[in-house]
């Protein structure tokens, strides 16, 4: 599972696309009712599901998991606070909040969750559950998927910054066309003068 993300990361050129296939890896490998990923919205200060995998027999309910102010998901704030994962092998364990309610309401059992942060902000996190069974989860569960979450992570910090260079780019072309036509245009007035 690791490698074949690994190998999914040598060439991003869509990053949504490159979570979704992500998780469908992560599901397809993992004994889990369902992995998914949310992503933070910084201008509205919301989580939202961003893709998911299931496992045969259980809904999507992307739907409902949409827009959740991150003030409402405190344990999420924490973790992106500490840098690290929370699991729960048991939810009743879970502290009362939101996180709790939307567990309880899709009727898991078991939660891990990895955050994703790119350049200390939050990005989004990386959720495994499990609607079966309390499950533990183990040291190897817990490496492995660990460095699961920092390749996508550096993928994603790879490529937003990819894209800002070709922001910049574009930007700079764009100056230098404007500063070409003015002297351009400075330049046919400057001939005019000199022949009269």
């Amino acid at each position: 599972m690791a490698a074949e993300i690994s190998s999914l990361g040598l060439s991003v050129k869509d990053t949504e696309a490159f979570l979704h296939e992500c998780v469908h890896t992560m599901g397809e490998a993992m004994d889990v009712g369902r992995v998914f990923f949310w992503k933070y919205n910084p201008r509205s200060g919301t989580f939202s599901c961003m893709t998911e995998c299931l496992e045969k027999g259980i809904d999507s309910q992307m739907d409902l998991l949409q827009d959740i102010s991150a003030d409402q998901l405190l344990l999420v704030s924490d973790l992106f606070q500490r840098g690290q994962a929370f699991k729960h092998h048991d939810i009743r364990n879970v502290p009362q909040g939101r996180e709790k309610e939307i567990m309880e309401m899709l009727n898991v059992k078991s939660v891990l969750v990895f955050p994703i942060s790119v350049g200390n902000r939050p990005y989004g996190f990386l959720c495994f559950e499990d609607y079966a069974q309390q499950r533990t989860w183990t040291r190897d569960d817990i490496r492995i998927l660990k460095t699961v979450s920092q390749i996508i992570m550096h993928v994603i910090e790879a490529r937003l910054a990819e894209e800002e260079i070709v922001s910049h780019h574009d930007q700079l072309e764009q100056e230098v066309n404007r500063r070409t036509a003015e002297l351009e245009q400075k330049n046919t007035a400057l001939n005019v003068l000199l022949e009269r």
